[in-house]
């Protein structure tokens, strides 16, 4: 058996490993990401909205900071520019404008589709980590062994 090191060991293909693979790529780390489906993506039917948020104390590391070019090359459904809750039962109905509210310490939000999402973050991810030695491995369970 060949025992490969590297630097992080990264479990999960959600959004939040690949963003893990992709920043530890670009500070030179050698990542490797564990993913138990047999294609990132594969496992994640939700969506929601994605925002790019800019807070008026504190840093925080946005999706457009991460994956250059987010705005125009990513395969988010739409960017959100208006934001109405709507409210309706048998014989009324209520609608109220919350777009202040979306748009508060926010650059943009986006309508996201997970599993298309999570695909393209993954083709970012593996581009930077090949890079330095690093990569995804899809379709498999780990068994982890700690070492001092």
């Amino acid at each position: 058996m060949i025992l490969e090191k590297y630097d992080v060991a990264i479990i999960g293909g959600g959004s939040a490993g690949l963003a893990a693979l992709k920043q530890l790529s670009k500070l030179g780390k050698q990542a490797i990401l564990l993913e138990a489906g047999t294609k990132i993506g594969s496992k994640n039917l939700s969506g929601g909205i994605l925002y790019s948020k800019k807070p008026k104390k504190g840093n925080v590391t946005n999706v457009d900071d991460l994956y250059e070019n987010f705005l125009d090359d990513a395969p988010y459904e739409r960017k959100i520019t208006k934001y109405i809750l709507h409210s309706t039962s048998k014989d009324k109905e209520y609608s109220m404008d919350l777009t202040e509210a979306h748009d508060y310490q926010s650059n943009f939000g986006c309508s996201v589709l997970m599993n298309k999402l999570n695909s393209w973050f993954a083709q970012q991810a593996v581009e930077s980590a090949e890079k330095v030695g690093g990569g995804i491995i899809p379709g498999g369970s780990c068994k982890i062994n700690y070492m001092e």
